[in-house]
């Protein structure tokens, strides 16, 4: 009998298991029980996320993951699901996901993402020099940056990731790099070895946190995507100076075109997904867990006086749609308009990522 997963949706056959943690996402599974242990064939890229993250839900039930030799079970998977099923999708596995029942409900920290982090910086940095939306976006931040710093000032960039924006102004300032890659550290002292001198690269994981008092604490595309408002709030109260700048960039929950674009390819679970706050890995265009934020979530923040809030790409296409992309690598006058749209009162609000500047005038809370 041929048992494939498409054909049965009976649950002794196919089970739902979602990864936890910033893995987030969930899939259908073949499994057999043997010795209290619900154990599962390892297929697809996702086994690399266990290995990383070893917890995940089945059926509801929350498991730790650990990981056995494929040589006890082969005989019970092809009991249950036959020996064609088994040769055709699981005949060069080598090792088995075993899941066994927990009480505690681990949380991902930086540490984790740090791991993530490390093994796709090479890859993300091809990423941001090859992708002309890539390099528009970076150069949208760098002219709001070069603005508002000065010679001589003390930057933390957060995420700086393995290419600076801090590092690239026309500027003489005294920056701290921080991320919670490792990877991406090292890449980025090679990338500036010019700026070694007033640079610090500072890895941030586990319990470490930052410490300074800064004239400009920075962060674009991606830290703000992870990171709890509350604890920004917290960095920001300990470690910007009174009068100093909160300068970056954030996903808005709202990016009217990649929800159009989304509806017109039918991606209905990444729309409610993404006007929810919360995008799992199984339909976003990232690898982990992350959180569009509406676009004013800073302005609930005591102690902070906006002074610039835009658009960026709110008719350029975000850069995971490649057919458009590709098209509008051609319109030269496209980044042109979309600077006019992303400074248009109301019109930004829709852009894909909202651009900010907030100044420190008082003691800073989330509320």
């Amino acid at each position: 009998m041929k048992l494939y997963l498409s054909f049965r949706k009976n649950r002794d056959f196919a089970a739902d298991l979602v990864i936890l943690g910033p893995f987030q996402r969930v899939l259908k599974v073949n499994f057999v029980v043997k010795d209290q242990k619900t154990v599962l064939i390892t297929t697809g890229k996702w086994i690399k996320d266990l290995e990383i993250y070893p917890y995940c839900s089945l059926d509801g039930v929350k498991m730790k993951v650990s990981f056995e030799a494929a040589d006890n079970y082969i005989d019970l998977f092809k009991s249950k699901y036959g020996s064609e099923h088994f040769n055709r999708f699981f005949k060069d596995a080598s090792r088995v996901v075993v899941l066994e029942p927990f009480e505690d409900d681990p949380s991902y920290d930086r540490r984790i993402l740090g791991l993530i982090f490390d093994q796709v910086v090479e890859q993300y940095y091809e990423e941001i020099n090859s992708n002309w939306i890539q390099r528009y976006m970076r150069e949208r931040t760098s002219e709001i940056l070069e603005k508002y710093a000065k010679d001589g000032d003390k930057i933390l960039d957060l995420g700086c990731g393995p290419a600076s924006e801090v590092l690239e102004i026309g500027k003489r300032v005294v920056a701290t790099e921080a991320d919670v890659s490792e990877a991406a550290l090292k890449k980025s002292r090679e990338m500036h070895k010019g700026n070694n001198d007033n640079t610090e690269w500072v890895l941030i994981r586990g319990n470490r946190e930052i410490s300074g008092n800064f004239d400009i604490i920075f962060s674009s595309y991606g830290y703000l995507n992870l990171e709890d408002p509350n604890r920004v709030a917290d960095l920001l109260d300990k470690n910007l100076k009174e009068g100093g700048y909160f300068i970056g960039t954030f996903m808005n929950r709202y990016g009217f075109l990649d929800l159009l674009l989304s509806l017109i390819q039918k991606r209905k679970k990444y729309i409610r997904e993404r006007l929810s706050g919360r995008l799992t890995v199984n339909d976003s265009r990232y690898n982990i867990l992350s959180f569009p934020r509406s676009p004013t979530i800073f302005e609930r923040f005591r102690g902070m006086k906006k002074r610039q809030l835009r658009g960026v790409c709110a008719v350029i296409p975000p850069y995971n749609y490649e057919h458009f992309v590709n098209f509008g690598n051609k319109v030269r006058f496209w980044p042109s308009i979309d600077r006019i749209i992303g400074r248009i009162p109301i019109l930004w609000a829709g852009s894909d990522y909202i651009l900010f500047v907030y100044q420190k005038v008082g003691r800073v809370r989330s509320v």
